[in-house]
């Protein structure tokens, strides 16, 4: 009768322990998982930090925390990515009144944004009879920058153009700034010529003008693999090694105080709804906020795009602005990417086209 009645407490201790973690476990618990920096670079070592805290008298003898991880976010330990996205799990046992501060050493291994958005607590009874789940959100993000380049270990066209364009920016006349007349040489311009000078001296003249500092520079970036705008963006190395050109070209025109901007046919996750007909861009600027701008907008993009790039250069052909700077970057040239060239120089836009090439990124800048 004894052992009948020890079994019957038994379990109703059990029962009612069970029932008492269910009614009051989650009750003054509070769970926050952060990332110890908001940006990094590919390759750079960041932490995961989960931060728990029960406000209440009430022990916790175990809570789980799972949620799924991008696979290029890898352990410090083991730096191999894995084939799909894994699952990560940490355990906690809470005292009355306690908080917990546990960080995860990991390694981003690829560009673009993570965030951490939605998290599985479960916590369970002395006994490990019975578990309850809640869902928590987060709002944990990481924007991972693309890789930097050398200068050295840029495309030979690349290191040209930026080359060219540090000298170039500062020896350009400026059709504003007249400081006088001369005369005719060969190879002038008719358009240059000033007739009221040529008759007052009956020598042919021309306006001279002062040089102003730079052309406005617009940086354009194709990611179209295939002439068929239906076929998808495949090649994914090659569009990675793009956007790190594309990076390291901002970095180094940052380095000399040139203005640019950027247009591309790339585009955004929350850019992808067809209704939304806009290119991502970086508006003109200069500096280093503007050099993050860049880097940030290049880390929001997807291998996906809603506009065949010949619409782009349509809305190039439609600014007004003569003898501005056009770089293309792109992995094909289409003969209708030929012909809307051509068109643009006739407008009097300066245009280069600068080939792009799957090449492995070893470097960071």
């Amino acid at each position: 009768m004894n052992l009948a009645w020890l079994i019957i407490f038994v379990v109703s201790f059990i029962y009612c322990q069970s029932y008492f973690f269910l009614k009051f476990g989650f009750k003054g618990l509070t769970y926050e998982r952060t990332f110890n920096k908001q940006t990094a670079f590919p390759n750079e070592k960041i932490e995961i930090i989960d931060e728990i805290t029960n406000k209440k008298i009430l022990p916790l003898p175990w809570v789980s925390v799972e949620a799924k991880l991008s696979k290029y976010l890898v352990s410090v330990i083991d730096e191999r990515i894995p084939d799909e996205d894994p699952f990560h799990q940490t355990l906690f046992s809470l005292l009355p009144y306690q908080r917990i501060k546990r960080r995860h050493h990991m390694i981003v291994k690829k560009r673009g944004v993570y965030q951490l958005a939605s998290v599985a607590l479960t916590l369970g009874d002395m006994f490990g009879f019975s578990d309850h789940y809640q869902s928590h959100e987060t709002a944990a993000r990481l924007v991972v920058y693309p890789m930097l380049m050398r200068k050295s270990d840029l495309p030979e066209d690349v290191q040209f153009f930026l080359g060219e364009h540090a000298v170039n920016r500062w020896i350009i006349e400026d059709p504003f700034l007249k400081i006088g007349t001369r005369d005719y040489v060969e190879g002038d311009g008719s358009h240059k010529i000033n007739w009221k000078q040529t008759a007052k001296r009956q020598v042919l003249q021309v306006n001279e003008h002062d040089h102003t500092r730079e052309r406005d520079l617009t940086i354009l970036l194709n990611i179209d693999q295939a002439d068929d705008i239906w076929l998808p963006i495949e090649d994914d190395d090659l569009f990675e090694n793009s956007l790190s050109v594309i990076a390291s070209v901002f970095y180094d025109l940052k380095l000399q105080g040139a203005p640019f901007r950027f247009l591309t046919n790339a585009v955004t996750k929350d850019k992808r709804d067809p209704a939304i007909n806009d290119f991502v861009s970086v508006e003109k600027g200069q500096g280093h906020r503007h050099y993050i701008e860049g880097l940030t907008k290049l880390s929001y993009l997807i291998p996906e795009r809603k506009h065949h790039f010949k619409y782009v250069l349509e809305n190039v052909a439609k600014e007004p602005g003569i003898g501005e700077t056009y770089v293309i970057f792109t992995p094909i040239v289409t003969p209708i990417l030929k012909v809307q060239v051509d068109q643009l120089k006739k407008q009097g836009k300066r245009i280069s086209i600068i080939p792009l090439r799957k090449k492995k990124v070893m470097h960071n800048a």
